[in-house]
């Protein structure tokens, strides 16, 4: 039986809510941890009473057929991240350390294992991130988007 990609999702959002780094210094800079959950909301949804949040869907995967049977998935993992800063020129700086953070968790775990310690996937491959460039000042966004190869 093949594993579903669901069950690598779910260890993703348990990887970067367990992630140290990542929780640490979102105490120091908003005295709050991330909230990490798959789930579609538009940014207007969310209360600032829940940032910082991360909120992962799958918009897409691209399939390829073995004739040996199985199949390579390819699935596009979009992350949003939202956090609150009331001083505007505390918020790039910001926005490139939770970007290199979350860069930081996926390369340590980049084959999503299990709780035994056996590869989820095949590999993760962070792509391209944007910002809002403050738009939204105070609450600021980032999209990552990170490919996840997985063989099903």
């Amino acid at each position: 039986m093949t594993i579903s990609f669901n069950t690598a999702l779910d260890r993703l959002v348990d990887l970067i809510t367990a992630d140290t780094s990542l929780q640490s210094f979102a105490l120091a800079k908003w005295q709050k941890r991330f909230t990490v959950r798959r789930e579609f909301r538009n940014r207007v949804q969310v209360n600032t009473s829940e940032l910082p949040l991360i909120m992962l869907t799958r918009p897409s995967v691209t399939k390829e057929f073995r004739i040996s049977g199985g199949r390579d998935n390819v699935n596009t993992v979009r992350l949003y991240i939202l956090f609150q800063q009331d001083e505007r020129a505390k918020a790039q700086s910001e926005i490139v350390e939770v970007e290199e953070l979350i860069d930081d968790c996926l390369a340590a775990n980049y084959r999503i294992k299990d709780a035994n310690g056996d590869p989820l996937v095949k590999n993760v491959k962070p792509g391209d991130s944007v910002n809002d460039e403050g738009m939204f000042h105070p609450v600021y966004g980032i999209v990552m988007d990170v490919d996840i190869e997985q063989y099903r």
